[in-house]
């Protein structure tokens, strides 16, 4: 008996480090196709600076990727999240702390310090009649 439940134990030992090492894969691949988005914006960038692309086509693949890299983030977040519970809430902090120093910081653009509140804030709600404005966060940041 005592042998049956010191496999069961490895047995349950080994799906554990199987879904560590399948969570730090994961982590890894998203990492690596976050670089390759941010090099790839770069680029784009350095196109639309040298003439090669127009300004619509640029603002256009822009978004695009803007919209890939939240993607890759979040997807970054939520591994991180399920891999240590205590890393959720450390997280959710240092997300919020870092979109409030780009909201106060003089240099960031408009549209620099709507993305970053938009990665924090699932949701904003306004009821006019009780006066109250509720504010819904992404759980997975």
């Amino acid at each position: 008996m005592a042998a049956f439940q010191q496999l069961a134990a490895e047995e349950k030992e080994g799906c554990r480090d199987q879904q560590q090492s399948s969570g730090a894969q994961e982590l890894s691949q998203q990492q690596s196709a976050l670089r390759n988005l941010s090099q790839k914006k770069a680029r784009l960038q350095e196109a639309y600076l040298n003439g090669v692309i127009d300004l619509q086509d640029f603002a256009a693949a822009k978004s695009a990727l803007e919209e890939e890299m939240g993607a890759a983030e979040h997807a970054i977040a939520s591994i991180r999240a399920r891999s240590d519970p205590d890393a959720l809430q450390q997280s959710i902090r240092a997300a919020i702390a870092e979109a409030l120093k780009t909201f106060e910081s003089s240099d960031a653009t408009l549209e620099a310090k709507n993305a970053a509140f938009r990665s924090i804030i699932d949701r904003c709600t306004y009821d006019k009649e009780q006066n109250l404005l509720t504010i819904t966060y992404r759980a997975s940041i």
